[in-house]
């Protein structure tokens, strides 16, 4: 008959266990010679606590919660700058959203979503009506695509002038 499966208190006790086991076994000549309160006291050698593997997996679970709800609110944003500034290319975006959930289940979460409907309005406007819309919706991202717009202009610059690597000038 096989073995339960492990409860995560139980995996996380182990592998903890584990982990300061092998910690331990780096330094043997330190832990013969008894030094080993020093190494912890000193911060060389550190003990994983029992319930580490469990407290990062709760804390692992409320931020990607947290990223959900943000990418949800975005994602029907996203969904009503389509449906208003692009309204001909709508209906074959939700109709391609549809196919893919249908396809992949894991393509459901809001996170993939909100991706869909940004690409749609990325591949539907014009990059200048595209960054007034992320102005509104995801500032962030509006001006992380504004300074990559700009270091490429920098770089087809550069290059024009006939300089082979933009990042080293040419004397």
């Amino acid at each position: 008959m096989p073995r339960p499966p492990r409860t995560p208190q139980q995996a996380s006790e182990r592998n903890a266990q584990r982990w300061n086991d092998r910690q331990r076994a780096r330094l043997p000549l330190f832990m013969d010679a008894g030094l080993e309160g020093d190494l912890i006291r000193t911060g060389v050698l550190r003990d994983r606590c029992p319930d580490h593997q469990v407290r990062l997996n709760e804390d692992l679970r409320a931020r990607l919660g947290a990223l959900d709800a943000a990418a949800a609110v975005r994602g029907e944003q996203f969904r009503r700058a389509m449906k208003s500034h692009c309204p001909e290319t709508y209906p074959a975006a939700l109709r391609q959203l549809r196919r893919l959930r249908a396809l992949a289940p894991s393509l459901r979460r809001a996170i993939h979503t909100s991706d869909h409907w940004l690409t749609a309005l990325r591949r539907a406007l014009p990059e200048g009506a595209l960054l007034i819309i992320l102005d509104e919706i995801w500032p962030e991202h509006a001006q992380t695509l504004r300074q990559l717009a700009d270091i490429d202009a920098r770089i087809q610059r550069k290059t024009a002038l006939g300089q082979a690597n933009p990042w080293h000038p040419v004397d």
